[in-house]
């Protein structure tokens, strides 16, 4: 694996799957 993984690359994977999170989360509230 690369370990000079770039911070900018991290922190949008990392917003990736909290938005994911987040929308999921959503979803069900309004239902």
């Amino acid at each position: 694996m690369e370990v000079g993984i770039s911070p900018a690359l991290a922190s949008r994977l990392v917003n990736a799957q909290v938005d994911a999170h987040v929308r999921g989360w959503d979803n069900t509230n309004l239902h």
